[in-house]
């Protein structure tokens, strides 16, 4: 194995705060199924730009510096509330859990493609991101400044009325039907 790719064990169960950070000659690690925790700063400063993360995991503290995070199989992950848990910046793409119920405030800001499955109930102030999501009900739209949020077709309208009801502006959210096949992103 060259100084670009990392294989974990299989049996590894954690990677500490700042394990691979600071390694720019870094490029590829293979997380084994049997991973629970991912530390904070895990990958902060390195060359590692994508990571698919295992069903087994239960905490990760934050995924910054990453493009490409599919967290799809992550079936034991409820929330996700550190500030700044993603920066990896616009034009980075982000799959969550998907039992995901609730996001917290400014976890997932700057971000053009943030997949969210149909149980998401609650998200916190974001900026500039772009929400996919397929949820029939948000408990609010207020903390999603500037973003454009992508509902299934059928549900717009609805949303559009909870905008109004909320007093958001257009100029504030834009929503933005996602295209229906898009709605099926974690049936496999």
């Amino acid at each position: 194995m060259s100084k670009e790719t990392i294989v974990i064990p299989e049996g590894t169960r954690e990677i500490k705060d700042f394990e691979f950070a600071g390694r720019p000659e870094l490029r590829h690690v293979i997380i084994p199924d049997s991973m629970e925790r991912i530390g904070t700063g895990a990958f902060n400063d390195s060359g590692v730009e994508s990571v698919t993360l295992p069903a087994s995991l239960r905490e990760i503290g934050d995924l910054s510096d990453l493009r490409y995070v599919d967290m799809s199989r992550c079936v034991h992950i409820r929330e996700i509330t550190a500030p700044g848990f993603y920066r990896g910046g616009s034009d980075g793409v982000v799959y969550l859990p998907p039992r995901i119920e609730r996001i917290g405030d400014r976890c997932f800001n700057h971000l053009d493609n943030l997949y969210a499955p149909a149980t998401l109930r609650e998200v916190g102030e974001m900026e500039m991101t772009g929400l996919f999501c397929p949820s029939p009900m948000l408990k609010s739209l207020r903390g999603m400044r500037k973003c454009v949020f992508h509902p299934l077709d059928a549900h717009a309208d609805r949303y559009r009325e909870q905008m109004r009801r909320e007093g958001i502006t257009e100029k504030t959210l834009i929503i933005d039907p996602m295209a229906y096949y898009q709605a099926f992103m974690y049936e496999k």
